[in-house]
Order: structure tokens, then sequence, then C-alpha cells
């Protein structure tokens, strides 16, 4: 199976994933009113699309010679302006906006050789990292935020099974199998669940050791931080 085609694949089980949370949705969660602090699914649409389109208009500007336009390092407020400049924005037009850039995710992929994909020198803008990176990224960006609404709505069991599923597609990308890994842990971690945290993220940094220092800083595992069993990894 080439890269593109397992891309397809990944793209196919998270484009699957999002339906079904579609399916789900009453007409009451369609038209709620997010916040900062409790996202809309309808925040979430919007959140994915404009990162989407943000890798999208890179690989435009790529293809033309042109500069590629950089970001922000805070996100945190790109997000946060995000959500407040659609909040008011109509489910339909927001749900159009998601299937356009997902079409033109698709087109783009169709266009791209295995080498455009692999190469980790073509992308100056990918920082020696290949372009199929981040495809992959993007699309756990958006399984991520599934995952979290359905934790956040008291959906717990179903965002597990969704991450745990993703977690088990990706074993066709040997390389990124310890990303997913480590990304489990970071949702088990966030979603309450200690015990399956930490012997995740166990398992994650015996398959990579140099995630270990950058682990010890993760946002992710601040709940778990002090747990005597999380500072045992560190100790051995």
């Amino acid at each position: 199976m080439s890269i593109k085609e397992k891309i397809n694949k990944i793209i196919e089980v998270v484009a699957a994933d999002q339906q079904a949370l579609l399916d789900s949705l009453s007409e009451k969660e369609k038209k709620e009113v997010g916040s900062v602090k409790r996202w809309t699914f309808k925040d979430v649409l919007v959140h994915s699309a404009f990162w989407w389109n943000v890798f999208l208009e890179r690989l435009q500007a790529a293809s033309q010679g042109k500069e590629v336009k950089k970001m922000s390092e805070d996100t945190n407020s790109i997000n946060d302006g995000l959500l407040e400049e659609h909040k008011n924005d109509s489910w339909d037009i927001v749900l159009k906006e998601n299937k356009r850039v997902r079409q033109e995710v698709l087109k783009w992929l169709d266009k791209l050789s295995e080498e455009d994909l692999t190469d980790t020198e073509k992308y100056e803008w990918m920082r020696g990292r290949a372009l199929y990176h981040q495809f992959l990224g993007d699309c756990w960006h958006d399984e991520w935020h599934y995952t979290r609404y359905l934790a956040e709505h008291n959906r717990l069991d179903e965002g597990v099974a969704m991450q745990e599923n993703l977690v088990a597609q990706l074993k066709i990308l040997p390389e990124w199998e310890y990303i997913a890994i480590y990304n489990l842990a970071c949702f088990y971690s966030v979603s309450g669940m200690r015990e399956k945290a930490i012997s995740t993220l166990k398992k994650a940094l015996k398959m990579n050791p140099e995630m270990k220092e950058w682990s010890k800083e993760d946002p992710d595992f601040e709940n778990i931080r002090k747990d005597p069993e999380y500072l045992k990894i560190y100790e051995e």
C-alpha cells in the first residue's frame, strides 16, 4: 500500500467518525452557541476547516513558488478569535464550508506524488518532515476534537472507542504508531483515566525514548504530574 493510499485510508476513518457524530446530534446541539471553555460541535467544525485551510493555502503557495505564510505561535488566541468570529454562523453554512474544505484536501492529495508526500527536503516550511505527516497530523487533530466533544458531553465511552480505533488503524504507518499511542495517553489523561494514561505513556516512551523530555512538560499530563506511578516513569 502506497503512502497516498494509507493517508486516504486514515482520512476515510476520520470522515466516517465525523459523520457518525453528526448523525447523532440533536437539533438543539446543532443550534447551540459555544464558548471558549465549552465548544459546540459547530465550533469543532469551524476550527477543523480553518486549520485545514491553512494547510491548503501553504500547499497552494508552495506550488506557485510563493512564500509560505507563517502563522503566529499563539494558537490559543487564534482559536479563541475564530470561535468568537463564527459563533453565530448558521449550522448549514459551517457544514457546507467543512465539506468544501474536505473535498479540496482530497483533490490535493490525489494530485500529489509519492515523492511529494515523502521527500523531507521538498517543502521548507515542513522543517525537515515529509508532507504526509501534515495530512496525518490534521486528521489526528480532527479526531482529538471529536473525541473530546464526546467526552465533554457525557459520551466518554464513545470517545475512547473512537480514539482507540484510530490508533489501531494507524498501525498501517509504523512510523506514526508511537505518536498515536502517545496522543492516546494524552487523551486518557485529560479524560481522567489515570491508570490507562500512565500505562499508555510508558508504552509510547518505550517506543520512542526521545519524547521523554517533552512529556515532562506536556500540559496534557498536568493532572497526573504528581501521581507516584507517573513519577516512576522518569526514575527508570
